[in-house]
């Protein structure tokens, strides 16, 4: 329902670079990853110049913990007739602007240095395996927007968002 990016006109060559790891031991799981693209703008200045690339970025950590003493796994093997609860936490950045340009940052998808805009997510809650491949998610996320114009709330306020998603794996 809004945008916190407006895409840029790009022409060349896609850079993207990520690393990611996964660890678990017993009821304990922790993720994280990182990404940096960039892409270039050949030709896409007003005059035909060459501009910045178009730059994005993002990284997460997340941890889990199976309060039932199930070993963290995937999926997750219930041992219970009631299933295996699990507690999940998750803070993630996503952001774009350009890689250098000329100032002063600008919204403008044909501007050299792009105003930096993206958001900022905490997540918590609980998971229910009913079984081995049903798995009902409920959660809260607090979500801020670095630009307070292109929030959905008014002055670029934090705001909270219920999640709730029923998953069947195959």
């Amino acid at each position: 329902q809004f945008v916190f990016y407006e895409p840029v006109f790009v022409k060349g060559q896609r850079r993207r670079y990520e690393i990611d790891a996964d660890w678990s031991a017993g009821p304990v799981g922790a993720r994280a990853e990182y990404t940096h693209m960039l892409d270039s703008r050949e030709g896409q200045g007003l005059a035909d110049q060459d501009l910045a690339d178009a730059r994005g970025r993002g990284w997460y950590f997340s941890g889990t913990w199976v309060l039932t003493g199930e070993e963290k796994e995937r999926p997750v093997k219930p041992k219970r007739k009631v299933g295996a609860i699990e507690a999940v936490a998750r803070y993630e950045r996503l952001w774009f602007d350009s890689a250098g340009g000329e100032p002063p940052p600008l919204r403008n998808p044909r501007a050299d240095a792009i105003l930096s805009s993206g958001d900022k997510v905490l997540s918590l809650g609980i998971n229910w395996y009913i079984t081995r491949w049903v798995k009902l998610q409920c959660q809260t996320m607090r979500e801020q927007l670095s630009d307070p114009e292109r929030s959905p709330v008014p002055d670029g306020e934090a705001f909270w968002s219920p999640v709730f998603r029923f998953q069947v794996g195959i």
